[in-house]
């Protein structure tokens, strides 16, 4: 679902979401959102822990949100094994959308794909489209293992990064300050 207004202190363990569609996570699809007005309404989510599994067919899947849309997201630790047949896949963020916040964040992830194209897979952020993004104090901890299962002989589209597999360049400030990414890719 969606979740606007905020989510705070809250553990789930022992998550396991099978053949999800698009914009899924263990805590949410979206955090935020936005109307069909344009009227911005940011999600918030503080002290969050996630631990589980998700096999996904839809794009957008994170361990924590699929999208986050004009979210904020502090202080949350994610622990995921994620198999994805399709793009935009990451730890913490599937994809990121209108302005993003991220402080105070650790994640570990087993992340396979077997996207025959654009993968977009990161440790922390899949795709990050938003207009402004600020990272600080955010880490993909050592055990992060990011997969090209695809089995595609070379690797056009294929967009892997330990930190954020994509990030659109046009208009887009991104700020990423006493962060760190130890993920092997494979």
């Amino acid at each position: 679902g969606v979740l606007y207004g905020s989510c705070k202190n809250l553990t789930i363990t022992n998550a396991k979401l099978t053949d999800v569609p698009a914009s899924s996570g263990i805590l949410a699809g979206y955090v935020g959102t936005q109307t069909t007005e344009g009227v911005k309404m940011p999600g918030l989510v503080s002290n969050v822990t996630v631990k589980g599994t998700i096999s996904a067919k839809g794009d957008k899947v994170g361990g924590l949100t699929g999208t986050a849309y004009n979210a904020t997201i502090e202080k949350c630790n994610v622990d995921v094994v994620i198999t994805t047949a399709s793009t935009d896949c990451a730890g913490l963020i599937g994809k990121s959308v209108g302005d993003l916040v991220v402080t105070d964040c650790n994640v570990k992830a087993n992340i396979t794909s077997n996207a025959a194209s654009k993968n977009r897979i990161g440790g922390l952020i899949g795709w990050n489209s938003t207009v402004t993004t600020t990272i600080t104090n955010c880490h993909v901890l050592e055990g992060t293992v990011l997969t090209d299962a695809s089995g595609r002989s070379s690797a056009s589209n294929g967009n892997y990064g330990g930190f954020i597999g994509f990030g659109d360049t046009a208009g887009t400030v991104l700020t990423i300050s006493k962060s760190s990414a130890t993920a092997v890719i494979e």
